[in-house]
């Protein structure tokens, strides 16, 4: 619509805009931001995956909304202040957690009502483990707002950490304008949730951290089998 695209480019600013390679598409990107993040329950917690741009999507969340930004590791020596400025001025709380070595933060089962996501399959190292740790941290019937531009960059990378997950209840997909709009609705507790750790003689193996976001991932240089999903 013509009144939501042009409030989207008075708080953006078009200067902001304009530094995008397709700005059309970015502000179409942060319009459908605008709609899908609005929509979250007022006073959700909520996980912000990979926060590169600061305070900017806080401005799109519900009042009272206590959120979490994962930071990835370039991002995590910047300037907090216009996080803090913008949450109090929304009702917000904000806490963080941080990457260390570009490996996933822990995050805590089963403790966000909702996660957001602009961009940052196609940016993550292993986009399977990265959408397997999300949907761990959501409560059952919690909602994974993914947003991601460039339908040919990211379907196949969707595809494979999607399908036949079974942290998966209901996945409903839309493409508008090149732009992928995936709302994924996680699954009541499985068999993930419930595994407990196996007591050996030994000493206790620590698993290593999966990656993280320290640079772009690349989805030609992926060799795992994918399976296409349903996208409509």
């Amino acid at each position: 619509s013509c009144n939501m695209l042009f409030s989207v480019l008075l708080l953006l600013g078009v200067s902001e805009c304009m530094i995008f390679p397709n700005p059309i598409r970015y502000v179409k990107t942060q319009e459908k931001c605008v709609r899908l993040f609005g929509s979250i329950n007022k006073g959700a917690r909520i996980l912000e995956c990979d926060a590169r741009d600061g305070a900017k999507y806080l401005y799109y969340l519900p009042f009272g909304a206590a959120v979490t930004q994962w930071l990835n590791a370039d991002e995590v020596n910047k300037e907090r202040g216009p996080v803090h400025i913008a949450a109090q001025k929304l009702g917000l709380t904000v806490d963080f957690v941080k990457e260390n070595e570009n490996k996933i933060p822990l995050l805590e089962p089963s403790n966000f009502d909702a996660a957001i996501s602009v961009g940052a399959v196609k940016r993550a190292h292993d986009p399977i483990v990265f959408v397997d740790t999300v949907l761990k941290s959501l409560r059952p019937d919690g909602k994974f707002y993914l947003v991601e531009p460039g339908v040919s960059d990211v379907e196949s990378l969707l595809a494979a950490a999607l399908d036949d997950s079974p942290l998966v209840a209901q996945c409903d997909v839309s493409i508008e304008d090149d732009i992928i709009i995936c709302v994924v609705t996680r699954a009541p507790y499985s068999h993930l949730d419930q595994r407990k750790t196996t007591k050996s003689t030994g000493a206790t193996e620590k698993a290593a951290a999966p990656p993280g976001f320290g640079s772009l991932s690349s989805s030609s240089s992926n060799k795992k089998k994918k399976k296409k999903t349903n996208i409509r």
